[in-house]
């Protein structure tokens, strides 16, 4: 980038780095400008071979130390060291011993979808058996969780592209 437009644009506050863009930041772009191509209807430059491999060249000599996406995962150990720390008579630690057992039980949901459940998003089900062999012993209580817009939806894929295949323009 020019020495001019990155000083224009530090100055408005549109650009914050002095140094070149993370890995991932030239990823994420190229991918928007990508789509966009697409979404015209126009061949990009984005699939060139000599694009992945000037991509995959540059990160290879960054200085930047590849940075973990997150903590390892939480196990059962961890779990119930956590749920001991919550006391069982407030309405409050109640609500967070149910987040924590729901959030360990119903694995690969993201936090913004616990972050909007709400309890009408709870619905009581029939309760089942404890003992498959023994369908008329001890009954389980059955909750199911009505997970609204979740990041993985074709809904929401949908909805992000032209309606009806149109061409944007």
């Amino acid at each position: 980038m020019p020495e001019a437009v990155a000083e224009a644009l530090r100055a408005d506050g549109r650009l914050k780095s002095t140094g070149p863009h993370a890995p991932a930041t030239v990823r994420r772009r190229l991918a928007l400008w990508s789509s966009l191509h697409r979404w015209r209807g126009l061949e990009g430059p984005f699939s060139n071979p000599s694009i992945r491999n000037a991509l995959r060249l540059a990160i290879r000599a960054a200085d930047r130390p590849r940075a973990r996406k997150s903590a390892g995962a939480i196990t059962c150990d961890i779990l119930d060291r956590l749920l001991a720390t919550r006391g069982r008579g407030r309405a409050v630690d109640s609500r967070d011993r149910a987040l924590l057992l729901l959030a360990f039980g119903s694995v690969g949901r993201r936090r913004s979808e616990f972050a909007r459940l709400k309890v009408d998003d709870l619905e009581e089900r029939e309760p089942v058996a404890a003992d498959p062999e023994a369908p008329k012993g001890e009954q389980l209580p059955v909750m199911a969780i009505r997970l609204r817009r979740t990041r993985g939806d074709a809904a929401v894929a949908a909805s992000l592209r032209p309606a009806g295949g149109a061409v944007l323009q």
